[in-house]
């Protein structure tokens, strides 16, 4: 046992923290937990933090068979809606590193990732990109400012684009080797979509660390001062990410609620926003294992199911590229391994 964590019970934890035993262990405050404790699942939970266990497709699939959850492809009206009727979109991970290590992050992305696309692949993306007649560029990581070829691979992107969308946490923009990104993002004319969980200090440095809103806000300064959120050909859009079992409010009043709040307190603009549910995969999955959430928001999301919003999945009109290349149809398959064959 010496140096093993294990994961056990509060009752268990008062118990030892009371006995004679107690010099003996290290024990960690109580996170939260809905239901009856399960030593099975909280320490499967551990593992998973640990990373001696990966939560994949075959979890996800026992999870719902477990849950009585139809499989969406038994759930969607139109069969036809179930494959691409046109691909517009390119959407590139060009980095698993990131400056960040949010709470919310199914790709479990990070300071000690590595993974990075090479400038080889980036052309050969450029490539494809003009031979398949795509629209936007939609570049993604991680933090993409981390990858060292990313200034040169935007500037190519913009040049055979139409649009070039890159999703920035902007906290990086504070870092002096990446401040140059907001002119860089300015001059190719990049729409900026950014994750900012909650327009307090609290909130926000809760999901995504320590001092994260404040570098936020410093960056939507200097942005709005180029002209992003203030003429019309600089777009910026925030992202709301929800980071426990839960559903998210609505967009639109989400949007209002954080445009008043932001330009109130802190006096800055932005153009729109998204509201958006989580995966059970990466870090989040492990959090709801830890709180013994993760069967409930599962069946939430089930339940939730809105068969509507199905014809304009981002989906249907994408491809994903992995930074080595790989085709999947979206981001969550590339994190199960699920390449287009």
């Amino acid at each position: 046992m010496r140096n093993k964590p294990v994961a056990i019970s509060g009752n268990m934890a008062r118990i030892l923290q009371q006995s004679r035993y107690a010099q003996h262990f290290k024990i960690t405050p109580a996170g939260q937990h809905r239901g009856r404790y399960s030593f099975e699942q909280a320490n499967e939970a551990l593992r998973l933090a640990q990373g001696k266990e990966e939560l994949g497709l075959a979890e996800l699939q026992g999870a719902c068979s477990r849950l009585g959850i139809e499989p969406f492809e038994q759930r969607v009206h139109d069969a036809g809606f179930l494959r691409s009727a046109e691909l517009s979109t390119m959407q590139v991970n060009i980095t698993y590193a990131c400056n960040l290590a949010c709470s919310h992050c199914y790709l479990q992305c990070g300071p000690a990732n590595t993974e990075t696309m090479s400038r080889e692949t980036m052309e050969a993306v450029l490539s494809a990109f003009k031979a398949g007649g795509y629209r936007t560029m939609d570049i993604t990581g991680g933090s993409p400012e981390m990858n060292p070829h990313a200034e040169w691979f935007i500037g190519e992107a913009a040049k055979i684009a139409d649009e070039v969308i890159v999703r920035s946490n902007l906290a990086i923009l504070q870092m002096p080797a990446y401040a140059h990104f907001k002119e860089v993002f300015a001059r190719n004319k990049v729409k900026l979509v950014s994750s900012l969980p909650y327009f307090t200090e609290l909130g926000c440095d809760n999901q995504r660390g320590g001092g994260v809103f404040r570098r936020v806000i410093d960056s939507l300064h200097e942005l709005n001062e180029l002209g992003y959120g203030r003429t019309p050909e600089l777009q910026i859009d925030l992202v709301y990410n929800v980071d426990g079992p839960f559903l998210p409010p609505d967009q639109r009043e989400l949007e209002e609620l954080y445009k008043y709040e932001l330009q109130q307190a802190e006096g800055v603009d932005f153009n729109g926003m998204y509201a958006f549910n989580n995966y059970c995969l990466g870090r989040f999955a492990t959090q709801m294992k830890a709180q013994h959430k993760f069967d409930y928001y599962l069946k939430l999301l089930a339940d939730n199911y809105n068969g509507a919003v199905v014809a304009s999945m981002m989906c249907r009109t994408m491809v994903n590229v992995d930074y080595d290349g790989g085709l999947y149809d979206c981001e969550v398959n590339h994190v199960l391994g699920l390449p287009i064959t």
